[in-house]
């Protein structure tokens, strides 16, 4: 209930804060769109710096004060076409042989005047295209920066709610929050049905160690292990102390898993209204065991078949023949090998 707050059930709270993600993602997107539009107005004003540069202008600033408004650039024009007028007139009169001297003069070149001034036309033009784009472009990174700031505006309770669920989530899977012993929800579940099998085994366990060793639960971090809830200890009643699992002797091993084989079958009929777990069958291992505790696991063993559990043994020790009544025995041949069914 307090994972789910306010709505009616976490999957729903889930679904929102799933929403709120979207909505995040709607927020980068813009973000994204805010640098391209920055970038393409920086690319807009070198443009219209270059274009600057190539009219002759020593930058963009210059540039700008240098546009006419159309009434005084039509102005301009018409001064010319007069001064055309006037100059035809003065040539006319230049013609004239007493004006000759008038005539070695150097004259201006008109024609690079008129080139000159086309030239300035389409400068002028290219600046005024540029300023264009360059105002839309700063227009919207306005418009985008109002957005992106009622976007993180709105989505602030929104993180802090995915915050929360995320630190709940982790702490449930183990891999942070509150969880100190980073024990998943999973294994915390598992590791009390194993507390049961620990219980069950440890019976056995005694009795096919003499009565030295029992299992007990243990959920203390592990070297080289991230996570910790699922191991097990070792009883030693002979030291009063607790063993890893990993210093026992082979022989040790191969009773003790034994033991937890039996536990886990006992746990599981348990679980199951009674339904026992009427077969077990153990490959190899006992070659492990000296003559002592083969007796004890072998006595163990017996007492299950007399329960009326059907127990196979899969072993090459020798000594095993004189305890098991019914075998099937693989015997060697030259043209393979054969079965062979005994009873006692």
């Amino acid at each position: 209930d307090q994972a789910r707050g306010d709505d009616v059930s976490l999957d729903a709270r889930l679904a929102r804060m799933q929403a709120a993600a979207d909505h995040l993602d709607a927020v980068l997107d813009a973000r994204h769109q805010h640098a391209e539009a920055l970038r393409g107005a920086a690319t807009a004003r070198r443009t219209a710096s270059g274009a600057a540069r190539e009219a002759g202008f020593g930058d963009l600033g210059e540039a700008l004060a240098a546009v006419l408004a159309e009434p005084e650039r039509l102005g301009l024009a018409g001064a010319v076409r007069a001064h055309d007028d006037e100059l035809a007139a003065v040539t006319a009169r230049l013609a004239d042989p007493s004006l000759a001297d008038a005539a070695d003069r150097s004259a201006p070149d008109l024609v690079e005047l008129a080139s000159a001034e086309v030239r300035a036309g389409g400068d002028d033009d290219a600046c005024a295209r540029a300023i264009a784009l360059a105002e839309a472009a700063v227009a919207q990174l306005r418009d985008i920066e109002a957005a992106l700031s009622d976007h993180l505006v709105r989505a602030e309770p929104l993180e802090d709610d995915y915050r929360t669920v995320t630190d709940l989530a982790r702490c449930a899977d183990g891999t942070g929050g509150e969880n100190s012993r980073r024990m998943s929800l999973s294994a915390y579940v598992l590791a009390a049905r194993l507390e049961q099998v620990a219980i069950a085994a440890s019976a056995r366990l005694a009795q096919m160690s003499g009565g030295r060793y029992t299992l007990v639960h243990s959920d203390e971090p592990v070297r080289g292990q991230r996570r910790t809830g699922l191991g097990l200890h070792v009883v030693d009643a002979w030291t009063g102390r607790h063993r890893d699992t990993t210093s026992l002797s082979g022989g040790e091993s191969f009773y003790t898993s034994l033991a937890l084989a039996l536990g886990l079958a006992d746990v599981v009929s348990a679980e199951a209204g009674g339904t026992a777990v009427e077969t077990l069958f153990v490959d190899e291992g006992f070659g492990t065991l000296d003559e002592d505790t083969l007796e004890e696991v072998m006595d163990v063993l017996d007492g299950l078949r007399s329960g009326g559990r059907a127990v196979g043994l899969v072993s090459h020790v020798a000594d095993l023949r004189q305890r098991i009544p019914a075998q099937i025995e693989v015997v060697k041949g030259r043209q393979g090998s054969h079965l062979a069914v005994l009873a006692r």
